[in-house]
């Protein structure tokens, strides 16, 4: 009977040391909430991690979208300043073409007598040419009837020496000085103004009336008739502002070239002061009204056409000319103030 009570409590102790045993084991594991605080963690590190490379994305994103939108807004903004971008850029080229231009002017005002270059006006640097004050022969014995033969005197004036280029005219239009030539082509091209490869040549298609308005922009106006001849011709009477003889070689004229060329590329062609292309290349507005007996009852002293007419006056003849209009002292007449052709253009003069 004992016996049996003994061996229930052997067996009750025997379970009771197992069951510490396996609790000492147990409590050798980490804790349950160790494990899972730490789990949280990286789980919770590999969400800012996400959160991280989202944000990344989406800032990139933004940056994009930022970067688009600018780039919208400064295309909208080029669209929208297109003549402010077009002055600077047409100033700076204005600048550089003067620059390199008057090295060479330079260099030929050495040698040819009586010329002076200035700057003309702070919109832009234009160079011109005194023509000294005093009396010259004017018309001719050989001419037409129109250009009739007088003792004239002429006051000091400056006048461009050379034609008034697509360049310079541009540059008038783009400050709102200027209509812009009736055609953008010329004879024999398509893309004539405003193609830069055509900056430095003489501007054509526009009337009278635009011509007077881009002289008085700069601060000039169109020369007068008896001023045109006198600085084409000067005092001693020739027949071209060179002399007498007249080949390819001192004018474009009589389709040498077949179409305008670059302003001053005949220098063999100057008049006695020095002036470009006052034979050829294009014919040129002056200011007079045109009268073909006017020079028999002028004044003396800066003739100043007469009062009113129909027609204004065109001297100098052009590429399509032939010699007879590129004699110094022809008049051409029939050209309405609103005439524009391929073939007419312009250069400005002053007082001093």
């Amino acid at each position: 009977m004992y016996a049996k009570y003994i061996l229930i409590f052997l067996l009750t102790l025997a379970i009771i040391s197992m069951s510490c045993q396996l609790t000492s084991e147990l409590s050798t594991e980490p804790p349950t909430s160790t494990l899972g605080f730490r789990e949280t963690k990286t789980m919770e590190a590999k969400a800012q991690l996400t959160f991280d490379a989202q944000a990344t994305t989406d800032a990139k994103q933004t940056a994009d979208m930022a970067s688009t939108t600018n780039a919208e807004a400064t295309l909208e903004a080029i669209q929208s300043a297109t003549v402010e971008v077009r002055d600077t850029q047409l100033s700076y080229m204005a600048a550089t073409n003067d620059a390199a231009k008057l090295k060479q002017t330079e260099e030929q005002a050495l040698k040819l007598p009586n010329s002076t270059q200035i700057q003309d006006t702070p919109k832009l640097e234009v160079e011109m040419v005194l023509v000294p004050a005093g009396e010259f022969m004017m018309g001719s014995m050989n001419g037409n009837s129109d250009e009739i033969l007088k003792v004239v005197y002429i006051d000091d004036f400056y006048i461009d020496l050379t034609e008034v280029t697509n360049i310079m005219y541009t540059i008038c239009v783009h400050e709102g000085g200027c209509q812009p030539p009736f055609m953008n082509g010329s004879f024999s091209r398509e893309d004539y103004y405003g193609n830069p490869l055509y900056d430095d040549y003489p501007v054509i298609y526009v009337n009278w009336d635009q011509a007077t308005a881009y002289c008085e922009w700069r601060g000039t106006r169109l020369p007068t008739e008896a001023e045109w001849e006198k600085a084409a011709l000067g005092t001693e009477r020739r027949t071209y502002p060179w002399g007498e003889e007249i080949d390819c070689t001192k004018a474009n004229f009589n389709l040498c070239v077949g179409d305008t060329s670059q302003v001053g590329s005949y220098p063999d062609g100057h008049s006695p002061y020095g002036l470009q292309d006052m034979a050829g290349n294009v014919a040129e507005w002056v200011a007079d009204w045109y009268s073909d007996y006017y020079y028999s009852i002028s004044p003396y002293e800066n003739p100043q056409g007469p009062d009113s007419g129909e027609y204004r006056v065109v001297r100098g003849g052009s590429w399509n000319s032939d010699i007879w209009y590129l004699r110094g002292s022809s008049r051409r007449t029939g050209n309405f103030p609103t005439f524009t052709r391929h073939f007419l253009g312009f250069r400005c003069a002053r007082s001093p």
